[in-house]
């Protein structure tokens, strides 16, 4: 499967591997295994213009990598949303009947907002 798909073979894929230290090429966890309770796996990564293998991810690394479409820009956006100060602040509000419900888009604070207002 992996020659038809990538033009390499079981051995190639393990020193591909082994080059990397045996590891996730992003995260660099070693060998994948059962991650709270969802199996996970070794994928091959590669470039979906040209074709050419990057290296060997995790399968949860590789998913993250397409959502993000294979985009450097969106993952530094991810990367900033994630640091940042000036995020939203995710809280759930009380509904006096012993339910919670999320806020309302109005009702979100940016972070940074709330700091500047002490």
């Amino acid at each position: 499967m992996i020659r038809h798909q990538y033009g390499i073979d079981v051995e190639q894929f393990d020193a591909l591997l082994a080059d990397q230290g045996g590891v996730c090429g992003c995260c660099k966890e070693p060998e994948p295994e059962d991650r709270g309770g969802r199996k996970t796996w070794w994928v091959i990564d590669h470039d979906h213009t040209t074709h050419e293998i990057r290296g060997v991810l995790c399968n949860h690394c590789n998913t993250g990598l397409g959502q993000f479409k294979d985009d450097p820009a969106r993952l530094q956006a991810g990367i900033y949303y994630l640091t940042s100060e000036n995020r939203l602040i995710n809280h759930v509000i009380p509904t006096g009947k012993g339910k919670r419900r999320s806020p309302s888009p109005a009702q979100l604070t940016p972070l940074g907002a709330r700091i500047r207002k002490r």
